[in-house]
């Protein structure tokens, strides 16, 4: 597979994720995501139809990761540090299964990932006052995919999980399992914006706008973590670090209605609230 460099490229903010990435570029080079998709390397051609496989939000193939490098400008390490795999020596789960779908084998997430939709910190993704993120917005963070990372210990909000105006997850597709964003072919969106498509009205019959609602404008009322549950975080924040230490200093003075949990130790992962409920709000 042969793609020439992109005239333009973004560096990657902090923990971004992949599909966070490929909106601002997209938004940069004011291309729709499945264009860049194609451009990139994760798609045979630029069609809504061809879809790039799930999987590349934890790992892309060798081979696929070279041309993603050479045509983004980025390092191979940039470049592999957008998958969720980045976490996998900490957090085993953020890795590919062999796994049967129907009757055809495939390489696929596991099940204690979020790569359907995604958490979310408005005031994470407002940016940093920088004018790429001004123009662009923050990072949509591969440590929001996580299920243990309820909240942002930065702002000290609990994160969101759905659209505050029309009540669906974030990037979201529904309909299906397998795609990695929604509205592929909709080069209008800002990559901050909700992309899920509301019902068609009588006046746009066979084009359905999108509910477009801005993330970095939730608001943060409600419930809010208690100092006890940011201290767990925080833990759980530099057990996940791949260069932090093996075992976190314990968070004092935590309720009994959270467990923390070894990452190594193959369990399934016990660090939501007592309810279990993986939304935070």
């Amino acid at each position: 597979m042969h793609r020439a460099p992109l005239p333009r490229s973004l560096d990657p903010l902090k923990d971004e994720s992949l599909p966070g990435y490929l909106l601002r570029l997209s938004h940069r080079l004011d291309q729709a995501p499945a264009r860049i998709m194609f451009l990139t390397g994760l798609t045979a051609t630029g069609n809504a139809q061809d879809r790039a496989r799930l999987s590349v939000i934890v790992r892309l193939d060798p081979g696929t990761a070279a041309v993603f490098s050479t045509t983004t400008q980025l390092t191979p390490e940039e470049t592999s540090a957008l998958g969720l795999n980045a976490f996998a020596s900490r957090y085993p789960y953020a890795t590919l299964s062999y796994r049967i779908r129907g009757r055809t084998p495939a390489m696929l997430p596991e099940r204690w990932l979020f790569t359907t939709a995604t958490r979310y910190c408005p005031r994470c993704l407002a940016g940093d006052g920088s004018a790429i993120q001004e123009e662009h917005g923050g990072a949509w963070r591969r440590s929001w995919r996580l299920p243990p990372v309820i909240a942002c210990s930065r702002h000290r909000v609990f994160l969101h999980h759905l659209c505050p105006h029309c009540r669906q997850p974030a990037h979201l597709a529904p309909g299906t399992s397998t795609r990695l964003l929604a509205r592929i072919k909709d080069h209008r969106l800002h990559p901050l914006q909700c992309r899920t498509t509301l019902p068609a009205t009588g006046n746009r019959p066979f084009a359905p706008p999108s509910c477009g609602f801005r993330f970095d404008t939730a608001s943060d009322a409600g419930a809010q973590p208690t100092t006890e549950q940011l201290a767990l975080q925080e833990r759980l924040f530099t057990l996940l670090n791949a260069d932090g230490p093996a075992q976190a200093p314990k968070a004092s003075g935590y309720r009994s209605g959270w467990t923390s949990t070894s990452f190594k130790s193959g369990g399934s992962p016990r660090c939501c609230p007592a309810h279990g409920r993986p939304e935070p709000n």
